[in-house]
């Protein structure tokens, strides 16, 4: 009985000094951190910390993650023949110099439907300077690749 009863306070005690220390540690790290706001030498955000995004002018037209150059990036390819809702049928040529966003969604999908309202809100605000929202609808089941339906969930 009195192995159980130690054993138990042990454990109680090293769970109380193991809380004193993460608290300790917790409370230096705001302080650092409060530290270097106030005296503005927190790297994360400091001008040193942003790297320059500059376009490679030896990269191959097909290369991925990094900035081609204009002069030698591929031409996009036209957009999909097919039915357009809202607009009149978009061209690739039609929307050089402006920058498109294209927003794949369905309206049976709960997740694409609650991120419209920040594409909408991007459209407008950005749309007058130079921003194309295309929304490809992307059915997923048989309700959704009905033409009908997308119309009227529109």
């Amino acid at each position: 009985m009195k192995y159980k009863f130690i054993f138990v306070l042990s454990a109680f005690l090293a769970s109380i000094i193991f809380a004193i220390a993460i608290g300790c540690a917790s409370s230096a790290e705001s302080e650092s951190r409060n530290d270097a706001a106030t005296t503005g030498s927190n790297t994360a955000n400091s001008d040193a910390s942003v790297v320059p995004v500059v376009p490679d002018a030896n990269a191959a037209p097909g290369s991925e993650d990094i900035l081609i150059s204009p002069a030698k990036a591929q031409i996009a390819p036209a957009l999909a023949e097919g039915k357009w809702i809202n607009t009149v049928p978009l061209k690739a040529e039609n929307l050089r110099g402006r920058v498109v966003l294209i927003e794949f969604w369905t309206f049976g999908c709960y997740n694409c439907i609650n991120t419209l309202p920040a594409i909408k809100g991007y459209d407008s605000k950005y749309r007058d300077n130079g921003l194309t929202v295309i929304g490809i609808e992307t059915p997923e089941t048989a309700p959704e690749k009905d033409f009908d339906n997308l119309a009227v969930a529109v």
